[in-house]
Order: C-alpha cells, then sequence, then structure tokens
C-alpha cells in the first residue's frame, strides 16, 4: 500500500493490508523460526465499499 493511499485510507483498511502481506510471509517465516506463528483466530473480511 502506498504511503499516500495509506495517509487516505481507513484504519480497518490499513489493518487489512498489514494482515494480509503477514499471510503472505507465514509461511516461509516458519520454515526459518524455531517458534511456529499460528493464527489464534481468523478476522473476518468485510468487503469495503
Amino acid at each position: 500500500m502506498p504511503e499516500k493511499e495509506a495517509h487516505v485510507g481507513t484504519g480497518y483498511e490499513l489493518v487489512q493490508a498489514m494482515l494480509g502481506a503477514f499471510a503472505e510471509v507465514v509461511t516461509v517465516m516458519n520454515l526459518c523460526m524455531q517458534v511456529k506463528l499460528e493464527a489464534k483466530h481468523s478476522v473476518p473480511r468485510i468487503p469495503i465499499r
């Protein structure tokens, strides 16, 4: 997410972008870390209008 988009977007959009980025790298991080990363619960995705 570009900086300008982050400034004009809602907090919800920013959190969803961070969760998406984190979800993309968890598998690779688990391959090289000693402690496995696991989601305790899922966050519902609400479509943005």
